[in-house]
């Protein structure tokens, strides 16, 4: 991914980091898991704006 979009999404990760610390410190340590979870973001976006609905993939 390109652009904006994975730099918002860690902004995002640490603004939220005082609620949900643990689970916002897996995230940013580990490159893989912040990609997979910035593409998370960027589908549900990518959803809302087509007016489709996620795949939750059950």
């Amino acid at each position: 991914m390109h652009g904006l979009l994975p730099k918002r999404v860690i902004d995002t990760v640490l603004d939220a980091i005082t609620d949900n610390e643990k689970m916002s410190l897996g995230v940013l340590d580990n490159e893989t898991k912040s990609r997979a979870f910035a593409l998370v973001i960027y589908k549900m976006l990518k959803a809302l704006v087509g007016g489709d609905r996620p795949s939750t993939g059950l």
